[in-house]
């Protein structure tokens, strides 16, 4: 019986920290404007001058909408978190990217993803 009841408690506690860890991520992805501070593809990072950082950043709302601001110019779409994957989903202009998390943290996002045949890493930071 003693084992029974410590099982349950694990089990319990284990679908806790789980169903917490999912919350604290999303909480993190839709927790402010995440600025656009470099863009590394073939290997080849290439850093935001701070002038343009203004003008580049995403805003992901917790009712599925997005904001990217590219160069001044303002996009509007949607997106959605696929936990199992660990991406973000991205739906704009009937165009999807998805997107995979490397580094997610108060003050740091890292993206992965391909355009055509190239991986590019996003780095963004609040």
């Amino acid at each position: 019986m003693k084992k029974l009841i410590v099982i349950s408690l694990i089990l319990i506690s284990s679908l806790q920290t789980i169903v917490g860890q999912e919350k604290n991520e999303l909480d993190l992805i839709t927790s402010g404007k995440w600025y656009l501070e470099y863009m590394e593809m073939a290997g080849q990072k290439k850093s935001l001058p701070i002038e343009l950082k203004e003008n580049n950043w995403m805003i992901f709302h917790s009712d599925g909408n997005h904001e990217i601001m590219t160069m001044g110019e303002m996009n509007k779409g949607k997106w959605e978190y696929l936990k199992d994957e660990k991406t973000i989903k991205m739906t704009d202009k009937g165009k999807v990217s998805n997107q995979e998390i490397i580094i997610l943290n108060d003050n740091e996002l890292i993206l992965r993803f391909k355009q055509g045949e190239m991986e590019i890493l996003m780095g963004l930071k609040k």
